[in-house]
C-alpha cells in the first residue's frame, strides 16, 4: 500500500510539473505576442497578425530579411526533444536580425541575445523605425 501511495505522489507531481510548464510556455507566447503586435504596427501590419502561431514567426523571418526557409529551424521542436535547443537559437538569430532592422547598437543586440522577449517588447515601443526598403546587415 506504502509503494502505491509513493507512486501514485510521483506521478502526480510529475503530471502537475508538466501542467506548470505549459502555463510557463503559454505565458512566454503571450508576451511575444504582444511585442510583434507593437513591431508589426511599426511595419504596418494589421494586429492580428502577431497572434497567429507560425505565421507570426514568418512575418518576423521577412522583417528580419532572411530567407523563408528558415521558418523550418523554428519548427524543428516538432521532430525532437534536441530541436528545443536549436528552434531557441533559431530564435535568438532571427530576433538578433530583425533588431538589425530597427537600426539598434550592438549594446541592444547583446541584449536581445539574453532577453529576447522583453527586448522585443521594448524595440515595439522605442521611437525606432523600421525602414522597408533597408537591406540587411551581415551578422
Amino acid at each position: 500500500m506504502k509503494f502505491i501511495l509513493i507512486m501514485s505522489s510521483i506521478w502526480i507531481m510529475f503530471f502537475l510539473m508538466s501542467e506548470i510548464a505549459y502555463f510557463i510556455v503559454l505565458g512566454i507566447y503571450v508576451i511575444w505576442s504582444l511585442s510583434l503586435t507593437k513591431i508589426f504596427l511599426k511595419a504596418e501590419f494589421s494586429k492580428w497578425k502577431s497572434f497567429v502561431p507560425i505565421y507570426n514567426i514568418l512575418l518576423v523571418i521577412q522583417l528580419a530579411k532572411l530567407p523563408n526557409y528558415y521558418i523550418f529551424g523554428v519548427l524543428l521542436p516538432l521532430f525532437n526533444s534536441v530541436g528545443w535547443l536549436a528552434a531557441y537559437m533559431f530564435l535568438i538569430y532571427i530576433s538578433v536580425a530583425l533588431a538589425q532592422q530597427f537600426g539598434k547598437t550592438s549594446d541592444f543586440l547583446m541584449n536581445v541575445v539574453m532577453f529576447p522577449p522583453i527586448c522585443m517588447y521594448k524595440m515595439g515601443v522605442d521611437n525606432s523605425i523600421y525602414i522597408k526598403g533597408q537591406k540587411r546587415n551581415k551578422l
